[in-house]
Parts: structure tokens; sequence; C-alpha cells
């Protein structure tokens, strides 16, 4: 087997994220701030309240390789603090309730080892195969081996050239670094007059019902696809899976009519090469701004500290009509400094607000 070439996770860091910013706006004065962020970094304290010091409150909702962080970042252009909190189960279609955003919780590290590892040389029929250009979220990640590691959800396509020169392109969604409420592998089988049937394997949940599609058209639903004679030709087979528990997931296979091995297998089967166990749901990303540096506990070791929810309530709406809450949260943690990698302590208690939406 070739060696992994390529390492994707710094461009997914910097190449796929979206973010809308809110600011929000008191609307009656208090005695006591609303928006507070008091401690100390590095040995040195600090206080950060919104309406002083030109310090304001902002609210954002990232999308980051196809996974939300709900966010609020507190302070001005020279000093600030960013809270926010991943989603989780992300493989299903509904947030979740906002317990799973209180309490004692982890932080979210960048991986060490990857996460997903696409490989020409682990398809079954490889030997057919002259080379893969694998695209990730639409980008180039590289040729017949991609390594991943920085969690998500991606559209995954392999373009597959094959030694006579044919080429085929099939995409599938697969998720890295966050837990899997279900899961399933899609098999296939063509005897040599054309009888294709095509079933599901490992399903780790109940199926509610499964619907076929044969080219993109719905062809037909039940727990098992047969088709009599389906010709020469190449075909995509996709099976859009509706689990009990609320997960919809689908699959895709591409079948090679004339039996000459030009086929492409469920590669979503890659989910499960993990050599870490790493989940990200509901885990915290804390970033701290200080004179144009921004520290982060994303590479830093937090194995041993300590961040408290004590509650999430309602706050409000923003401008554009999203829901807001008041998170107050214990802050006890390492972030690095990204000149040199060094390992800095940063500690405080925060009132934020937090853009939280479906």
């Amino acid at each position: 087997m070739k060696g992994f070439k390529t390492i994707f996770f710094l461009l997914l860091i910097f190449g796929f994220s979206s973010c809308r910013k809110e600011t929000i706006e008191d609307p009656i004065p208090e005695q006591t701030p609303v928006f507070t962020a008091i401690g100390s970094f590095s040995g040195n304290s600090f206080e950060i309240i919104a309406g002083e010091d030109n310090a304001t409150m902002q609210t954002l909702t990232r999308v980051e390789n196809g996974v939300k962080l709900y966010s609020g970042i507190l302070g001005d252009n020279y000093e600030s603090i960013e809270l926010g909190i991943h989603e989780g189960n992300i493989d299903l279609a509904s947030l979740s309730d906002l317990n799973s955003f209180t309490g004692s919780l982890q932080f979210a590290r960048i991986p060490s080892a990857p996460l997903l590892m696409l490989s020409k040389d682990l398809l079954p029929n490889s030997m057919m195969i002259d080379q893969i250009k694998w695209y990730v979220n639409g980008v180039f990640a590289g040729i017949d081996d991609v390594e991943i590691i920085y969690p998500g959800k991606y559209n995954i396509c392999a373009e597959v050239i094959f030694y006579d020169g044919m080429q085929s392109t099939l995409c599938n969604e697969m998720i890295a670094g966050y837990h899997l409420n279900a899961s399933y592998k899609l098999t296939h089988y063509l005897n040599q007059t054309g009888s294709l049937k095509v079933w599901l394997d490992e399903a780790t949940e109940s199926i509610s019902s499964v619907d076929w599609l044969v080219d993109d058209v719905l062809y037909c639903q039940g727990e098992m696809l047969n088709i009599g004679e389906i010709g020469l030709k190449s075909h995509k087979i996709t099976s859009r899976v509706t689990f009990t528990n609320g997960v919809i997931r689908t699959r895709s296979i591409l079948v090679d009519g004339s039996l000459s091995g030009k086929f492409i297998e469920d590669f979503s089967i890659f989910e499960k090469e993990i050599i870490n166990e790493v989940f990200w749901d509901y885990t915290v990303l804390i970033k701290y701004k200080k004179d144009g540096i921004t520290y982060s506990t994303a590479e830093a070791d937090n194995s041993n500290a300590s961040i408290i929810v004590n509650d999430i309530t309602y706050f409000g709406l923003n401008s554009s009509g999203n829901q807001v809450f008041k998170c107050n949260a214990s802050v006890n943690c390492f972030v690095t400094n990204p000149s040199n990698g060094e390992l800095l302590p940063l500690n405080f208690n925060t009132q934020l607000g937090v853009e939280i939406k479906n």
C-alpha cells in the first residue's frame, strides 16, 4: 500500500468556513453588566465588560466542515474572549436539548492522527484502477491516498480513472470525529446474466424505510433492490435509509453492467477506519485575543482542564431574528501561543451571548 501522502486538515480549517456576526445590544440598561469575562491570562488579570471601553457582545454561527459552531465573542479589536460550542448528534435532523450544552464539557482538540483514510488500495477492485482523484467539499484533496484529520461532515467524491482510460465519479457523505447514531454499508452482487441485487449490511440501528434510486431516479422501496436485467452500461445505485431513531443517510455505488471490474464500491466504509476515537459532539473551543495575537485551545492538551457551563438561559432575539442564549460558564484551561506553541494558562468566569438555532 502506498504511504499516505496528503494531510488535508489545514485546508479544511481555513477553506470551508462560513459565519454570520450579529451584535447584541442590551435593550434596557442594568446596574449589573449583562455580558462579562473576568479572569487572568498567563498570570495577568483582565476584565471585559460589554458597553465599557468599546467592548461589544457579538454572536456567531459558524459552519466549519459542515458542522455548526455556536459562538459568542466579547471584547474589542484589542482584547476579546470567544467561547464556541460545537453541535452534536450531527446525523440527526434536529437540535438536541439544551441540556447537552450544560455541565462539565470537554475541549475540542485537533487530533494528532487521521480520522479518515481514503485509499485506492483498500478498494476491492484496486487492481483495475489506475488512479483516484479525491475531492473533499468540492476541492481537490489528492491522488490515491488522502488523510483527513479535522472532524466534520464531508461530501467526498472519487474521480476514478480505470486502466483502460474510462473515467467515472461517485460521491458520498462521510462523517469524521462525531458520534454516529446510525450507519450501514451498501453491498451489491451482479451475476453473469445481468441480474442485480443490492442490499444493506451492518446496519447499526433498526430501519424504518429504504428508498432505492437508479441513476438518481426513484426506482422502488424495500429492504433490497432487485433488477432482473441491468444492461451493459454503468449505473449509479443510491439507497436513502430512514432509521427509526430519526437518522436519514444515503449511500451510493457505481455498478458496472459489463462485468469488467470497473465499478466503484461504497467507499463510505472508510468512516470505520478511525485510528483515534475523537468525538467533537458538544465540545468547546476557546479563543483569547490580545494585541493582535489569537491564542486557542484547539491545539492545547486540555485533558485535565475544566469548563463548567452552569446554565444557558434564553436572552432574546438578535437583529436577524435568531435566538440568543446567555451562557454562564467557568473556564480553567490552556491555550497555545501560535508563534511557538507554548502553553499558557487561561482562567476566567464569563456570561456570554451565544446564538443557538437549528
